[in-house]
């Protein structure tokens, strides 16, 4: 039987965990980065250069009202990466 966790990530752990295990998930799946960076408020400062380097930006995991807001945040909507997922 499969257990179902459901976690809002406000602790950079759980944060940190997550990418770790999504990169994990797209190099299992035959996905090869050269770069695989998170954003959050640790490095949000950098938003600008992290999103106009990067080919694929992947929205994933959290709840959604408090990503939302950190989207607000950091202006994502005014961002012009190559894809959004």
């Amino acid at each position: 039987m499969l257990k179902f966790e459901y976690r809002i990530c406000t602790s950079f752990n759980w944060t940190s965990k997550f990418a770790e295990e999504m990169k994990t998930c797209f190099f299992n799946s035959g996905f090869k980065f050269k770069n695989f960076k998170g954003l959050d408020n640790r490095n949000a400062k950098e938003k600008s250069e992290l999103i106009s380097e990067a080919e694929v930006v992947i929205l994933a995991g959290g709840h959604v009202p408090t990503q939302n807001i950190f989207f607000q945040q950091i202006n994502l909507k005014n961002m012009s990466p190559v894809r959004i997922f």
